[in-house]
């Protein structure tokens, strides 16, 4: 049996007084206050890359996939309601009456919770943005030999594209120049209310911009 001489003669373990444990509370604190903004730099830069990432792959397969077919398909990019994120879809063009729907046996893709897009054109010498809070974000399409195509499009309500935009209505390829197929999109992350003033400013200060090459799909990032 130990001998109690031997416990009497250990020193005594001191406890933390309220002082201390509130000084490395606070430190604690102030270390992941300074953290986060670091941390949310970091994860949104890489969500960033993330969705151009699918794009580039997304864009890569439709442009095959109109070149198999020998008929227009691209993408369509549209606000999912049930996620409330960007969804990506295989979309097929029909040249008789230019309607716009997804292509039977695609998958739809997602980009990273948080990233928006906006879809622009060019008329004439003028940049059109399409940056309004319809569903409908735009679309990017190729031609037969996997070219650039740049052509109106109308969605039929009935059509699965217009299900899933809710659609009450045909959306008419004479409704504007917005719905153009565009040959370049921006991509950010925490952007002001779409239907506030400063909207179109913010993403024209802060969004990344990527062309898509006309002639053979791939993606340039805009420095």
């Amino acid at each position: 049996m130990p001998d109690r001489q031997f416990y009497r003669f250990m020193p005594k373990r001191r406890a933390f007084s309220l002082a201390e444990l509130l000084i490395v509370i606070g430190i604690i604190l102030l270390v992941m206050i300074l953290a986060v903004p670091a941390f949310n730099f970091i994860t949104g830069a890489r969500s960033i890359e993330a969705a151009d990432n699918t794009i580039s792959a997304a864009l890569a397969r439709a442009r095959l996939i109109a070149i198999r077919d020998q008929a227009p398909r691209g993408l369509v990019f549209y606000r999912d309601v049930d996620t409330d994120r960007v969804a990506v879809a295989v979309a097929g063009l029909d040249p008789t009456t230019n309607a716009l729907d997804v292509v039977a046996g695609t998958d739809v893709q997602f980009l990273p919770r948080g990233v928006g897009i906006a879809l622009r054109h060019q008329t004439g010498s003028t940049y059109v943005y399409r940056l309004g809070n319809e569903r409908l974000l735009g679309a990017i399409m190729f031609d037969a030999k996997g070219h650039m195509l740049h052509s109106v499009y109308t969605i039929f309500e009935d059509s699965v594209l217009g299900k899933r935009l809710g659609l009450t209505d045909d959306l008419e390829a004479h409704s504007g120049a917005s719905f153009y197929t565009q040959p370049a999109y921006m991509l950010f992350e925490s952007a002001p209310a779409e239907n506030s003033s400063d909207y179109e400013q913010w993403v024209d200060e802060n969004a990344t911009v990527y062309l898509v090459n006309r002639y053979n799909g791939t993606v340039i990032r805009s420095e």
